[in-house]
């Protein structure tokens, strides 16, 4: 600590004393492992010129010359190769030193959150496949006792089928919330409820859930739970102490309502229950309004689900400005605040604010994080995106390019860490037209998948698949049917018989042997093609139920296929059911519906 010199014997006998900050670095509390300390840890404080390493213990100790108790610092990294912060926002946010107060980091390995998101996403996808099912059997069920009308019908199963769309755009950022669940924070009731939900077993989550939480009561109690507090605190200085206290008390079961109100959600929503799940996770976000992640989730929910880009915006403000009263505009939470604000006006076509937004977050991580650093990395990947909506092929190339550059240094050239950017190059290419161009990206997009991931994983499948549409622009129909062929193999191994990249690959499948045949004819495989499409339609059937749009085009394909078959009592068939399908179906057009009507009339008459 600097002070005022007056006599050169005055500087000596006052030397400086260095505050110091502890700490402790953990791993990831999960159902089968404690949380346990991690070495080798590098921690840097902003504005402080030296790092620290956490030692065996997990500790470190950072020094603070010229800080006081109570004066704010802020982390501006911590890394440890193979592993991630559990609670990104912690970078740049406002801390308060205290030489008496140990900070606690947790740190996750990234091996283990990906496979936990993946085992969490697949298990959260057959309970909402499940829960699709039965709402549409007892809708159907209702139909035919005349409990509902056709009309109603209708709209109740579109309602369903956008629901359970709209679904898998939350699935992920739920299976996150789950896989980054620190086990060693929760009671042991908790963690029950936690694994039954992790495992997809949401109807004894929801029991248990009920036997000791009521939500209805939830606002009203924190509310005056809050009133209660600051009275007193206002009352006297005296009660200060007990007040906070209480307070914290407050918080803390605060915080369990709140992961509960999070578990409702999660189970009300996979079962297609909309109205609950958004009444859930807003009485979540009312319950503390400065809490900024509950506000940044409940935003993402009215953006990707309900569509209501108004009421997203309202949460992701009201986020943006608890950030900032609270970490600062440079700080990691805000600059989210920012990228979620940007793709709303992203799905409300407002490129211009959207690409507003998006180079605030930019400008924040890049200050933050420096310039390569991963994340900053994928906010030019979203640039990108904008412009390529926009139909600027240069400017997305440009920040595509920009993404490039910051994973090549810090991965290498060759690492498998660029797999996703070289097939979002790919893709771009292939809108370009450039055929070449997207076929060499996709090859080196494998390379990088196969390296980073095995032969058997959704994203090489992906590849395949975009490879196979490639030959299929070329019309080489032979190679088109092998590449949707390995895509198939992958994705009903990896993803299960009914994800919708399966029925994808069962129609590209059908459509090359339509056009080529299989890998040994040198002529169109009609047989080979019905196969596959009926494996689509029998798919989209268990899915949706006969009363969809999907399932109207796959008979459709297989009515067709058999034309070429000389199979005309099969082709009438198909497109009697193609007809009573679109019919059926909420969005089935008239047009579409007449031009089949007059393609079977043709049938009859040749059948005749």
């Amino acid at each position: 600590m600097k002070g005022i010199i007056v006599t050169l014997l005055m500087l000596l006998s006052l030397p400086a004393v260095a505050q110091v900050q502890n700490g402790y670095v953990k791993s990831l509390g999960r159902p089968n492992a404690k949380g346990a300390a991690l070495q080798g840890v590098t921690i840097r404080v902003k504005g402080v010129h030296n790092a620290v390493v956490t030692a065996q213990t997990g500790k470190f100790s950072i020094s603070m010359t010229g800080k006081k108790a109570g004066d704010a610092y802020a982390l501006q990294s911590v890394r440890k190769t193979g592993y991630e912060l559990v609670e990104a926002g912690m970078i740049g946010r406002n801390y308060a030193f205290s030489p008496s107060v140990t900070m606690q980091i947790v740190m996750v390995n990234s091996s283990q959150l990906q496979a936990d998101k993946q085992r969490i996403e697949n298990n959260a996808y057959k309970a909402a496949e499940k829960n699709y099912k039965t709402k549409m059997a007892a809708l159907q069920k209702q139909l035919g006792e005349k409990k509902i009308t056709e009309t109603k019908y209708e709209k109740e199963v579109n309602d369903l089928q956008k629901q359970f769309e709209k679904y898998e755009a939350l699935i992920g950022q739920m299976a996150e919330h789950y896989a980054k669940t620190d086990y060693d924070e929760l009671d042991e009731k908790n963690k029950q409820v936690n694994q039954l939900i992790e495992n997809g077993d949401l109807e004894r989550a929801e029991e248990m859930i009920n036997s000791m939480f009521d939500p209805t009561d939830v606002l009203k109690r924190a509310k005056e739970d809050r009133q209660r507090i600051d009275k007193q605190m206002a009352e006297a200085q005296a009660l200060m102490e007990e007040a906070e206290r209480q307070r914290q008390e407050v918080l803390k079961r605060q915080a369990k309502d709140a992961e509960y109100l999070y578990q409702l959600f999660t189970i009300a929503y996979s079962k297609f229950d909309i109205d609950k799940a958004k009444e859930y996770i807003t009485i979540r976000a009312e319950l503390d309004p400065d809490i900024v992640e509950w506000q940044i989730f409940t935003g993402l929910f009215y953006l990707e689900v309900m569509g209501d880009y108004d009421t997203a915006m309202k949460y992701n403000n009201r986020a943006l400005v608890a950030s900032q009263k609270q970490d600062g505009e440079q700080s990691m939470n805000t600059a989210l605040c920012y990228n979620n604000i940007a793709s709303s006006y992203y799905y409300k076509k407002d490129y211009r604010q959207a690409l507003d937004n998006f180079q605030k977050t930019i400008s924040i991580w890049s200050e933050l994080l420096g310039e390569d650093y991963e994340m900053v990395a994928r906010a030019y990947d979203n640039v990108a995106s904008v412009y390529m909506e926009q139909g600027n092929y240069g400017e997305a190339r440009k920040n595509l390019d920009k993404a490039f550059e910051i994973k090549k240094k810090l991965y290498g050239d060759n690492s498998p860490e660029l797999g996703e950017l070289y097939l979002n190059r790919g893709g771009l290419c292939e809108k370009q037209k450039d055929y070449e161009g997207a076929a060499e990206n996709y090859s080196k997009a494998y390379e990088m998948f196969i390296a980073k991931y095995g032969e058997m994983h959704p994203n090489v499948g992906t590849v395949y698949n975009n490879i196979g549409s490639i030959y299929g622009h070329y019309k080489d129909y032979g190679h088109a049917l092998a590449m949707f062929s390995n895509a198939l193999k992958i994705w009903s191994t990896t993803l299960g018989d009914n994800h919708p990249n399966v029925r994808t690959a069962l129609e590209n499948i059908g459509e090359a042997a339509m056009q080529y045949g299989d890998a040994e004819s040198e002529k169109a495989n009609y047989d080979s093609a019905l196969k596959y499409y009926t494996l689509a339609k029998d798919s989209y059937i268990r899915a949706y139920g006969e009363a969809n749009r999907k399932v109207g085009l796959a008979y459709e394909y297989m009515g067709l296929t058999n034309v070429y078959l000389k199979n005309t009592k099969e082709a009438e068939a198909n497109f009697v059911s193609a007809i009573e399908a679109h019919s059926k179906a909420p969005d089935g057009k008239q047009s579409h519906i007449a031009s089949l009507k007059e393609t079977l009339e043709v049938i009859r008459q040749n059948m005749k």
